[in-house]
């Protein structure tokens, strides 16, 4: 059996800059996502439970699943991934997301497929205690 998984993006605001100045917003967003916290040993997959709200951040993808815990996934060299994109993945009889799952890049203002990707490892960074 096939589910389609559809993960929600949380929307960021964008400034309209370069290139450049988005990837440095973007690294310092992520930045401030993880600090304070400690990484963990990753993980293949990752509970769509997990996975409450997303963020886009350049070929970086942030799961935030409570405010202790955030799992963070380099996409691996994902070019074009923006912000505002729906990442769209299949799963076979889970309801897990997992290392080499391919994911679809969709378009949100036009409904089209752009292009796709494929997760890394999910690394757990979690606030001490």
């Amino acid at each position: 059996m096939r589910a389609l998984v559809i993960i929600p993006l949380l929307l960021l605001a964008t400034s309209g800059g370069a290139a450049d100045k988005r990837g440095t917003r973007d690294q310092l967003a992520v930045e401030r996502a993880l600090a304070g916290k400690v990484p963990g040993k990753p993980r293949t997959c990752l509970s769509s439970r997990e996975a409450e709200s997303s963020s886009v951040h350049n070929d970086t993808v942030l799961f935030r699943a409570i405010s202790k815990l955030v799992w963070k996934n380099d996409m691996n060299g994902c070019p074009g991934l923006r912000e505002d994109d729906i990442l769209l993945t299949q799963s076979y009889g889970s309801s897990q997301l997992c290392r080499g799952d391919i994911v679809r890049l969709v378009d949100r203002t036009s409904q089209f497929f752009r292009s796709s990707c494929v997760f890394g490892d999910f690394v757990p960074y979690r606030k001490p205690d």
